[in-house]
């Protein structure tokens, strides 16, 4: 996204590789994170997806453990895992690190096949994009959470998610997953 810190990039990409990914970095398209995502996850051929954002990392080796679980149970349509949160403050410095088991934000590994389809409509999402797909997969099949931390999200005055105006289509489209 524009305004966005190539140091971090470099460290998400490299924290990708290093899990195991094959990346692909996309051009943002501002104010439509449903278009990026969706246009992300069609890459390829490979069967389980992911994305990372610029400004955060993949911890250790999470991507190859959420794959792992998903070779070994195709009930699966998604493998999460918990998250560390980085606040940044002004002088660029690590203010404070909150550890939440739970995937907030989220490193999520989907199997590629219960996605696919919904990718025309995840393009029509902006910031509720990945709640959206994560209804959409469960519709396909089961999900499992790895209580462990396996992504490092960075929050710092520039977050992009930080700057959410839902429009009424996103809304409604939320609701409808509840």
């Amino acid at each position: 996204m524009p305004g966005d810190r190539a140091d971090w990039l470099g460290q998400c990409v490299q924290s990708c590789i290093n899990s195991g990914a094959t990346v692909h970095v996309l051009p943002a398209i501002v104010n439509r994170l449903g278009q990026g995502r969706a246009n992300g996850y069609a890459i390829g051929s490979a069967p389980f997806v992911t994305h990372c954002d610029p400004d955060d990392y993949v911890i250790d080796y999470a991507i190859q453990r959420c794959a792992r679980a998903l070779e070994a149970d195709g009930r699966l349509a998604l493998v999460s895992i918990g998250e560390r949160v980085e606040t940044i403050n002004d002088s660029d410095t690590e203010a404070s690190i909150r550890y939440h088991p739970q995937a907030r934000h989220g490193l999520i590994v989907y199997r590629r096949s219960a996605i696919i389809e919904c990718l025309k409509e995840l393009s029509n999402h902006d910031h509720s994009a990945d709640a959206y797909l994560v209804g959409a997969a469960m519709r396909t099949g089961a999900a499992l959470h790895i209580d462990d931390i396996g992504l490092a999200v960075r929050v710092h005055k520039g977050n992009y998610h930080y700057r959410a105006n839902y429009s009424p289509y996103e809304l409604a489209g939320l609701r409808g997953l509840r």
